[in-house]
């Protein structure tokens, strides 16, 4: 009886240990599962999602600096947080955003992730996550054109397979609407 406790015990230790490696940060399965990249995006690679995508996109990466200035302004953590996320999207109408979305709003599965799970991109403006008023922007950081409809969206290769399924749905949502996306890579690597 006790050589079977203690063989249990040895197989319940090299279980907790397998799990322990495989959640550490040495690890790379689960990155590479859920499609989190390790390194900024090489300038070929920008070039070819370029020419996958609609050819009328504004694509431009942006410092660390000008990132970071768009989240000083925030008055609370949870906000601050919304604001840090690798993905995030805002829809500007008359030069005043009308709404704001970021990758831990979307609904994540096995099959990947999904953005427009409650079909939240299907109006104009897609529904905000959050109430535009707690996003707290005494002014938009980034140059836009106030004049137009546009989408903004910040993203970084970490979340590259996010990123390019947000795409394919702004993409037949959003196709005559001018968008503008910012590479945020220098922040995260």
């Amino acid at each position: 009886m006790q050589k079977l406790y203690l063989s249990s015990r040895i197989v319940g230790l090299c279980l907790l240990s397998g799990i322990l490696l495989t959640f550490s940060s040495c690890f790379n399965y689960l990155d590479a599962v859920n499609g989190i990249q390790s390194t900024a995006i090489s300038n070929a690679h920008m070039q070819h999602l370029q020419r996958q995508y609609n050819s009328n996109w504004e694509w431009k990466k942006l410092d660390s600096l000008s990132y970071m200035r768009m989240f000083q302004s925030q008055n609370t953590f949870e906000r601050s947080l919304d604001r840090c996320q690798p993905i995030q999207i805002f829809e500007i109408i008359d030069g005043k955003i009308q709404a704001f979305s970021a990758n831990c709003y979307a609904r994540t599965t096995f099959e990947g992730i999904q953005w427009n799970y409650a079909q939240q991109f299907n109006t104009i403006p897609f529904q905000s996550a959050i109430p535009i008023q707690e996003l707290n922007f005494a002014e938009f950081p980034i140059p836009y054109d106030q004049s137009e409809h546009q989408i903004v969206i910040f993203w970084s290769n970490m979340f590259i397979q996010h990123f390019k399924s947000l795409l394919d749905i702004i993409q037949i949502k959003r196709a005559s609407v001018n968008i503008v996306l910012f590479n945020v890579d220098d922040f995260y690597f």
